[in-house]
């Protein structure tokens, strides 16, 4: 899991259709979640309308962790630097049996 202080951003490419910004924001959110962590679930906010194509930064960021959730924040810019997308999302930590495997 990286540092809550320091937000992971990505170049990304603007998709045909709105809902789809998710898919350019969804690898960055688990990259700053971990390897072990999976999703439970993703909001959307949207914000300036983005055309297909467009060129877009992804910032993602851990808001807090728990032992088993790590909740983090995703923000998707457009070249103007104007907010596309504002995107939070839940991941589930594996958790290891200390007595076992």
């Amino acid at each position: 899991m990286s540092d809550s202080s320091l937000p992971l951003s990505r170049p990304a490419v603007a998709p045909d259709q709105p809902a789809a910004v998710s898919m350019e924001a969804q690898p960055v959110l688990a990259e700053v979640a971990g390897p072990d962590a999976a999703p439970v679930s993703l909001s959307i906010e949207y914000g300036v309308g983005i055309a297909a194509g467009e060129s877009l930064e992804v910032e993602a960021r851990i808001v807090r962790g728990t032992r088993t959730l790590v909740f983090a924040q995703a923000r998707v810019v457009n070249g103007s630097g104007q907010l596309a997308a504002d995107i939070s999302a839940v991941y589930r930590r594996e958790t290891r049996n200390e007595n076992g495997p």
